[in-house]
């Protein structure tokens, strides 16, 4: 009926939504994925971006020792965290994509850390946690 396969295979999933207006969750499985996936590569370039702006800026204060070793602490600790949690949400988001129980609940704690980056954050987190404690949701990673 379908000349592709895949696109059969979105028509399907499509065809999942029911005629009450409910959520498919199979859909916003995929979305909260890919999301956690997209936010986490950005954290790890976000992260490298401060690490050499930080360097950079680290060259031009030789003069005072107090100044630099501030500059080397932030330029060093802020990326290490970033990397950290991002590296946490990349692998919750493939973990999403592969139905496994610990990835709803690693991505549940990086969504609740991310609602203290108000306003993208907050809502991208938000979102998150309702999604992913929606019953149908859990029914999914059980």
């Amino acid at each position: 009926m379908y000349r592709h396969k895949q696109f059969e295979k979105k028509i399907l999933t499509f065809r999942k939504i029911n005629t009450y207006g409910a959520i498919n969750h199979e859909k916003t499985r995929f979305a909260g994925g890919s999301v956690a996936n997209w936010l986490g590569t950005m954290g790890i370039i976000g992260a490298m971006v401060i690490f050499f702006v930080f360097s950079f800026a680290g060259s031009f204060v030789t003069d005072v020792d107090e100044a630099a070793m501030i500059l080397k602490f932030i330029g060093t600790s802020l990326p290490a965290i970033i990397v950290l949690t991002s590296l946490l949400g990349l692998i919750g988001g493939i973990g999403l994509l592969s139905y496994q129980k610990w990835a709803r609940v690693i991505v549940m704690v990086i969504a609740a850390i991310g609602c203290l980056a108000f306003p993208l954050g907050t809502v991208v987190g938000i979102y998150s946690l309702w999604v992913l404690m929606q019953d149908e949701t859990i029914k999914l990673f059980t």
